[in-house]
């Protein structure tokens, strides 16, 4: 059973296991006879998958996954935007949509972030003070757009991100 599948289920000729995965396996003990079925039922909900805070990098952080599917934000799917200003609110749930005519017919997520006020905008990242919250409540609310990540680079150049800030 895959670590990803809560809510996982199986059926045996149409009716309900009483077996219970232990240690990630469905072990399914029976005398099987030809023509038996086995169907496992693995949902494929949106989650958001958090970062693991000894990568420096990635602290703070968050993937879009469904099912075995990781996501990723492109710049060409989210004009306007400037993916490194960006902080996904994890409390919204995101939507799924089908696309049938982008890249030869994909299930993108849309999910709902707040875009950071910049600092300033001179040359120079740095600052004597720190910059705007992403939680103020004058950061504007954008709505993002991720596809599966095996399909990012077929379309324009641009930014690509897998780990987003969330707080």
């Amino acid at each position: 059973m895959p670590h990803w599948a809560d809510g996982a289920s199986a059926l045996v000729n149409g009716e309900p296991t009483t077996a219970e995965p232990r240690d990630g396996w469905l072990t399914v003990n029976r005398r099987w006879a030809a023509g038996d079925e086995l169907v496992l039922d693995l949902p494929l909900d949106v989650r958001f998958t958090y970062a693991d805070t000894r990568v420096d990098a990635d602290r703070g952080s968050v993937a879009l996954e469904r099912g075995p599917l990781v996501y990723c934000l492109e710049a060409v799917d989210n004009p306007g935007q400037r993916l490194d200003d960006i902080v996904i609110d994890t409390d919204s749930a995101p939507e799924v949509e089908r696309q049938a005519d982008l890249l030869g017919g994909v299930t993108t997520i849309r999910a709902r972030a707040v875009q950071r006020a910049r600092p300033n905008d001179s040359w120079w990242p740095y600052s004597s003070k720190a910059s705007v919250s992403a939680s103020s409540s004058d950061s504007p609310t954008v709505e993002l757009s991720a596809v599966p990540y095996f399909t990012w680079g077929n379309r324009d150049m641009g930014a690509m991100r897998v780990w987003i800030p969330a707080e």
